[in-house]
C-alpha cells in the first residue's frame, strides 16, 4: 500500500459521496434503435404518470414526461466509464434543439439530474447540458454540503487508520526482525544469518563503574545478582556498543560485503587486520578481523568472525602472515541447524587452502574442548625450503546453543591450557566464534581480568569491555555473557588453580595435612568445607519432587536435577513413568560418561532396567551389598540363577566370576517388545566396608581398570554406577575414574575441581571427608604402583643448580646432567643405598671426615676425582641426594673442574716449565668411602648399560624394519576409528532426540496450520455467501432496470404521462419543443 493507493481511495470516496448528485450512464447494455415521440401521441398518454424509482430519467422530485415538456434548470448527464465492458467511453450528445441518447447505453437506477452548478469530476465522465429559461429547481445545496462534509470526514478517518496500520506494520516487522536475534534466555549472538542486533546505550543510566577489589568481589556479585541480575543488566546497558566514532570504509566496500557474515558486525578501519594484497585481486587485503589488546599487551588477540566458505583461504593467509601459533574457537560448526562457522581444517590428512597447506598432526578430544594440532606450510616453493609451522587449535565445545555454560570451570581449564601452550614469541592469538564479538569478547575479557587480578588484586570488567569495544564493536554481546565473566573471576578467586603435577602430589598432601594458622582445621578439611558450601539447587528438582515420584526416591535429599536427569520412555496409558532417580555425569573425555543412580527399590527395578536398555549401558558398577548393618541398601535386580522378567525386560544370568575384591556377572538382557538382546556386565565391588572407607585403594584401582577395559570392548556408552543413594560411594568412583584417566593422559590431577563438578551435577557426590581423603590416597597409591614415567607422559623437570662452599672459599658449580628416562630399576640397588652405613635414612652419615660435623660440603680431590667425572648423570644425582645437616647448611658434593688428566689412561700433562701436573693427595676417609661407592656404582651401571644396549639394539632393529611406525599408525587408526564410532553413535543418538523433538514441533505446526486453513475456509465461505446474497439482491433490483424486453413499455409509460411539458420526445428519440 503506497501513496498512490491512498489517493485513489480518497478520490473514490469523494466520487461516491457525490454519486447521488449526478446521473450516471453506463454502456453495459445496448439500445438498438432511436425513438421519436410526437405531440399527439404524447397527449393520449398525458394522464399516465411515471414511477420515480424506476423511471429512465429520475429527478429528486420524481419528474414525469408529457408532450409539452418544459425544462427550466440545466440538467447534466454523466457518463461513467468505470462500468464499461469493452473499456471504451460512451457519452450523450446535446445541441440547442434536441437531446440525443446514443445506442448501447443503460441508465443505472441511481442516475438522476443534478444542479448545473455541480461540477462534473474531470476524467471520470463526459457531460452535456442545456440551459433552461424557467422552472428553477429545488435548492439542495445544504444537503449536498452536509453529505460532502461527512464523506470528507470519513475519508480523513480512513486515511489516518491506513497510515497507523502502515506504521504499526513497519514497527512490527522491525520488532520481529530484532526478536529473531534475542532468545528467551537473552542470548542474541549469531542467530540471524544476515545481521545481529546492535546494542544501544540505555537512557536510564549514564554512570561509570569503578574497578572492584578482589576481596569484595563475592559480596558485590551477590548484590548485583539480586532481583534477577537487575544491577548487572543496568551496568551492561550502560556500555556503549560503539564508544567511538570510527569508520568501516574497507568493510563497507561492495567487493567486501560478501566476506562479512553479518552486515552490522564490521571491523573498524583503525584496528582491522590488513592482509598482504594479492596481485590482480582488488581489496584482497580485507578480512573481518580486528586486533584486540590484552591486559598489558598490545594486540595480544585477533578477534575474527567464523570463516565463511569463501573466506577460508583468507583466514589461513592471516594465520601465516601474523605468525599465529594458537587458534581459539568458541563455537560449533552448526548450532540449531544454522551454520555458524565453516570447517576450515581437514578431518585427516592434508588440504591446501589458497597458498597454505594444512595437515592434521594430532586430535585430542576432551569433555569440554578438543585440541587439534596442524602443520602448515606455504606452497609454491619448488625448493621446499620454506619452514613449517605448528598451529594448535583449541575448540571449546561445551558452550550451549542457548545462554552460557552453567559453570565456568570448563572455561577456566580451557583458558589455562591455551595460555600454557601458546609460545612466548608467537604472534597474536586468533579467537573467533561466529560473529567474533560475543563469546570471543567473553574469552578475551576473562583472560585480561585474570591477569589484572594477579597483578593489581582488582578487576575492571566495565572499563576493559569499554576499551575493547573501541577496537571492535559489541564485544561481550549479552548481559548473560557479562555475568558469566564475573562468575568465572569469582570461581578463580575463591578456589584458585588446584591442578597438580603427579610429581608434586606428595608435597601437596604434606601441605594440606598441616594445620592452618588461626584455625583448628587442616588444609584438607578446609578444601572439603568449600565443597560442602556449594548450594544445592532445590528449585531444579521439579520432576523428582512430584507426589507420584516421591516414592521412587530412596533418600529424599538426593534427587536428580532437571537439566541432566536420565529420562526413560513413558509407558502407554500411564503418567509420570519417565522418571528414575539417576543423573548423567560427565567424564574426562566425553559428556554423559556415567549414569549415577540410586540402588533400585523393589518397585523401581523395572524402571532401572528400562533405563539400562534405553541408554545402551553395557557396564554396571555396584558399590554396595544388598544389606548392610541390617538395612536394605539395594534390591536384587538380577537373577541368582536362570532368568527373571521385569515388564518387557528379561534378565538371564550367563556367567559369574569371583575376583580378588569384586564379582563379575555376565547378564543377557532381552527386550521382548523389540525382540532384541544385549550382553551386559556387572561389577559388584565387595571391598567397601559397612562403616568408613576401604583400607587401601588397590581394589578400587583394579575395578576401575576392569570397567575401562570392558568399555573399550563394548563401546563408549554410559557406565551405570550405583551404591545405595547414588551419591557417596558412587561419586567417589566417578571422581577416581575421571582423575586417574587424566593422570594417565596428562600427568595432571585435580581432585578438588573434579569433585566440585560432580556436586554441581548431582547433590552430595563424595559425601564425607573420609571419601574425599580416600580419593587422594588412591591416586597416590596408583602413582606409586605405576611410577614409570612412561605411563604418565610427565614433562621432565629442568636441571637443578647446586651451590656449595669449599673449605677455603665460595665456589659455584652447576649440574648439567639431564633426568634419566626411567626411575631406578627395582632389581638394582637405589643410589641412596650405596652409601655405607644403612638404608639411606641418614645419607650424610656415610661421609665422616673433615668438615662434616659442621655441615660443610664434601670436596672430592685427588686421583679419584677424575674417575668421578667419568660417571654419568645418574651418579651425579646420587651423590647430590644428601639430606640437610643439623647445622642448617645443606650437605652436597662439589665437583670441581679437572685440572689434570681427562682419563686415567692419558699421560700427565706438562706445565709451562716442563713439570708434570700431579693432583694433590686424597683424604683417606674420603678415599675409603668413595671407593666402595664407586665399586657398587660400576657394577650397577654395567648391568644397566648391558640392558640398555640390548634394548637400544632391539629398538633400532624395529625402527629399521618400520615396525614401530606401522604399529603407531595402526594404534592411531584404531583409536581414531573407535573415536569416530563413538562420535557417530553419539550423533545418531542426538539426531534421534532432535528428530523426535522436530517431529513433535512439526505436528504442532501442522495442527496450527490446519486450524488456520479451516478458519480461512470458513471466512472465505462466509464471504462467498455474502457476495451471493448481494448478487441476488442486485438481480432483484435489476428487474426494474431498462432492458430490451421492457424498453418499449417504459417509453410508452413515459409518453402517456398526463403532465404537460414544453418539450416532447419523438419516436426517433429526439427532444423537440412544443
Amino acid at each position: 500500500m503506497d501513496s498512490w493507493f491512498i489517493l485513489v481511495l480518497f478520490g473514490s470516496g469523494l466520487i461516491r459521496a457525490n454519486a447521488n448528485n449526478a446521473t450516471t450512464v453506463s454502456p453495459s447494455l445496448g439500445i438498438t434503435r432511436l425513438i421519436k415521440t410526437s405531440t399527439t401521441e404524447s397527449v393520449k398518454e398525458e394522464n399516465k404518470t411515471s414511477n420515480a424509482t424506476s423511471s429512465v430519467i429520475s429527478l429528486s422530485e420524481a419528474p414525469t414526461f408529457s408532450p409539452n415538456l418544459t425544462l427550466e434548470p440545466t440538467y447534466v448527464t454523466t457518463v461513467n466509464s468505470s462500468h464499461s465492458d469493452n473499456g471504451t467511453k460512451r457519452a450523450t450528445s446535446t445541441d440547442s434543439g434536441s437531446t440525443t441518447i446514443s445506442p448501447n447505453v443503460t441508465w443505472l437506477q441511481d442516475s438522476q439530474f443534478t444542479d448545473a452548478r455541480t461540477e462534473p469530476w474531470e476524467g471520470n465522465s463526459s457531460t452535456a447540458a442545456t440551459t433552461p429559461e424557467t422552472f428553477p429547481p429545488a435548492d439542495e445545496t445544504p444537503i449536498i454540503a452536509v453529505m460532502v462534509a461527512l464523506s470528507s470526514l470519513l475519508v480523513i478517518v480512513f486515511i489516518i487508520i491506513v497510515l497507523y496500520m502502515l506504521r504499526f506494520k513497519k514497527y512490527k516487522q522491525a520488532g520481529s526482525h530484532s526478536n529473531s536475534f534475542r532468545l528467551s534466555n537473552g542470548r542474541t549472538e549469531d542467530v540471524e544469518p544476515q545481521s545481529v542486533p546492535l546494542l544501544a546505550r540505555s537512557p536510564s543510566t549514564n554512570r561509570k563503574y569503578p574497578p572492584l577489589p578482589v576481596d569484595k568481589l563475592e559480596e558485590e556479585i551477590n548484590r548485583r545478582m539480586a532481583d534477577d541480575n537487575k544491577l548487572f543488566r543496568e551496568e551492561f546497558n550502560a556500555l556503549l556498543a560503539c564508544p567511538i566514532q570510527a569508520t568501516c570504509e574497507a568493510a563497507s566496500k561492495e567487493e567486501n560485503k560478501e566476506k562479512n557474515r553479518y552486515v552490522n558486525i564490521l571491523p573498524y578501519d583503525h584496528s582491522r587486520v590488513h592482509l598482504t594484497p594479492v596481485e590482480g585481486v582488488p581489496d584482497s587485503d580485507y578480512i573481518n578481523a580486528s586486533f584486540i589488546n590484552g591486559y598489558q599487551e598490545k594486540n595480544k588477540f585477533i578477534a575474527a568472525q567464523g570463516p565463511k566458505e569463501e573466506t577460508v583461504n583468507d583466514f589461513w593467509r592471516m594465520i601465516w602472515e601474523q605468525n599465529t601459533a594458537t587458534i581459539v574457537m568458541v563455537t560449533n560448526l552448526k548450532e540449531r541447524k544454522e551454520c555458524k562457522c565453516a570447517q576450515y581444517w581437514p578431518d585427516q590428512g592434508c588440504w591446501t587452502y589458497g597458498n597454505v597447506r594444512v595437515s592434521v598432526e594430532d586430535v585430542t578430544v576432551l569433555v569440554d574442548y578438543t585440541v587439534r594440532k596442524f602443520c602448515i606450510q606455504q606452497v609454491g616453493d619448488v625448493t621446499n625450503r620454506k619452514p613449517q609451522r605448528l598451529i594448535t587449535q583449541f575448540h571449546f565445545t561445551s558452550w550451549p546453543d542457548f545462554g552460557v555454560p552453567f559453570t565456568p570451570i570448563g572455561m577456566l581449564k580451557f583458558l589455562k591450557k591455551v595460555k600454557a601452550c601458546n609460545p612466548q614469541y608467537a604472534g597474536a592469538i586468533v579467537v573467533h566464534c561466529s560473529a567474533g564479538v560475543g563469546r570471543t569478547g567473553t574469552f578475551v575479557v576473562i583472560d585480561a581480568m585474570l591477569d589484572m587480578m594477579h597483578s593489581e588484586r582488582k578487576v575492571d570488567v566495565y572499563g576493559f569491555v569499554s576499551r575493547i569495544r573501541a577496537q571492535r564493536c559489541q564485544m561481550v554481546q549479552t548481559d548473560m555473557q557479562y555475568v558469566f565473566i564475573y562468575q568465572a573471576l569469582l570461581e578463580h578467586y575463591l578456589y584458585g588453580d588446584t591442578e597438580l603435577e603427579v610429581t608434586s602430589l606428595e608435597t601437596h598432601l604434606q601441605k594440606i595435612y598441616n594445620k592452618i594458622p588461626g584455625t583448628s582445621n587442616n588444609g584438607l578439611e578446609e578444601e572439603f568445607k568449600k565443597l560442602t558450601s556449594i548450594k544445592i539447587q532445590n528449585d531444579k528438582m521439579r520432576t523428582g519432587n512430584l507426589p507420584a515420584n516421591m516414592k521412587k526416591n530412596r533418600v529424599l535429599q538426593i534427587i536428580p536435577y532437571e537439566f541432566n536427569r536420565v529420562i526413560i520412555p513413558v509407558k502407554r496409558g500411564e503418567e509420570n513413568t519417565d522418571y528414575v532417580n539417576a543423573s548423567f555425569i560427565d567424564g574426562y573425555r566425553q559428556k554423559d560418561s556415567y549414569i549415577a543412580s540410586q540402588g533400585p527399590l523393589l518397585h523401581t527395578i523395572e524402571d532401572f532396567w528400562r533405563m539400562i536398555w534405553e541408554w545402551k549401558s553395557c557396564s554396571i558398577v555396584m558399590l554396595t551389598e544388598l544389606e548392610e548393618r541390617g538395612q536394605e541398601k539395594c534390591a536384587q535386580y538380577w537373577p541368582s540363577d536362570g532368568l527373571v522378567s521385569y515388564g518387557d525386560i528379561t534378565v538371564e544370568l550367563k556367567k559369574e566370576e569371583e575376583c580378588e575384591s569384586y564379582t563379575v556377572r555376565d547378564l543377557l538382557v532381552t527386550n521382548t517388545r523389540e525382540n532384541k538382546s544385549r550382553q551386559i556386565r556387572q561389577f559388584h565391588f565387595h571391598g567397601w566396608p559397612e562403616v568408613g572407607i576401604p583400607s587401601d585403594g588397590k581394589g578400587m584401582i583394579n575395578i576401575i581398570a576392569a570397567v575401562q577395559k570392558q568399555q573399550q570392548q563394548s563401546g563408549n556408552h554410559p557406565i551405570t554406577v550405583h551404591c545405595s543413594a547414588g551419591a557417596g560411594r558412587t561419586g567417589t568412583f566417578c571422581a577416581l575414574s575421571t582423575v586417574l584417566e587424566r593422570v594417565k593422559a596428562e600427568g595432571i590431577l585435580d581432585v578438588f575441581q573434579t569433585v566440585k563438578s560432580l556436586r554441581l551435577q548431582r547433590p552430595h557426590m563424595v559425601q564425607t571427608l573420609e571419601q574425599y581423603e580416600f580419593c587422594y590416597k588412591v591416586v597416590q597409591e596408583y602413582i606409586d604402583a605405576f611410577s614409570d614415567y612412561a605411563n604418565f607422559k610427565v614433562s621432565r623437570p629442568p636441571a637443578r643448580e647446586l651451590q656449595s662452599q669449599t673449605l677455603g672459599g665460595r665456589v659455584q658449580a652447576r649440574e648439567q646432567a639431564a633426568e634419566p628416562s626411567k626411575r631406578w630399576p627395582s632389581k638394582f640397588p637405589a643410589p641412596s643405598t650405596l652409601l655405607p652405613g644403612g638404608n639411606g635414612s641418614d645419607k650424610s652419615s656415610a661421609l665422616r671426615g673433615r668438615g662434616h660435623e659442621t655441615g660443610t660440603p664434601v670436596v672430592l680431590r685427588g686421583h679419584f676425582r677424575a674417575g668421578v667425572l667419568l660417571a654419568p648423570a645418574v651418579m651425579l644425582r646420587a651423590l647430590s641426594r644428601l639430606s640437610p645437616r643439623p647445622g642448617g647448611q645443606p650437605s652436597a658434593v662439589q665437583l670441581l673442574p679437572a685440572r689434570g688428566r681427562k682419563t686415567r689412561h692419558d699421560p700427565p700433562d706438562k706445565s709451562k716449565v716442563g713439570r708434570e701436573k700431579m693432583p694433590p693427595a686424597v683424604d683417606p676417609a674420603e678415599f675409603f668411602v668413595l671407593t666402595e661407592r664407586y665399586r657398587l656404582y660400576r657394577q650397577t651401571v654395567g648391568a644397566i648399560r648391558r640392558e640398555f644396549v640390548t634394548e637400544v639394539r632391539h629398538k633400532a632393529y624395529e625402527a629399521r624394519a618400520g615396525v614401530l611406525a606401522e604399529r603407531k599408525v595402526q594404534e592411531a587408526a584404531a583409536e581414531h576409528q573407535a573415536l569416530m564410532a563413538w562420535n557417530r553413535e553419539e550423533n545418531r543418538r542426538l539426531q534421534e532426540l532432535r528428530i523426535a523433538r522436530l517431529q513433535l514441533e512439526a505436528r504442532d505446526q501442522e495442527q496450527r496450520q490446519a486450524e488456520e486453513e479451516a478458519q480461512r475456509a470458513r471466512e472465505k465461505q462466509a464471504w462467498v455467501q455474502l457476495k451471493e446474497q448481494e448478487v441476488l439482491q442486485l438481480q432483484e433490483e435489476a428487474k426494474n432496470f431498462i432492458t430490451r424486453e421492457n424498453l418499449e413499455a417504459r417509453i410508452e409509460e413515459a409518453l402517456n404521462s398526463p403532465k404537460d411539458y414544453n418539450w416532447a420526445i419523438t419516436r426517433e428519440g429526439n427532444v423537440v419543443r412544443n
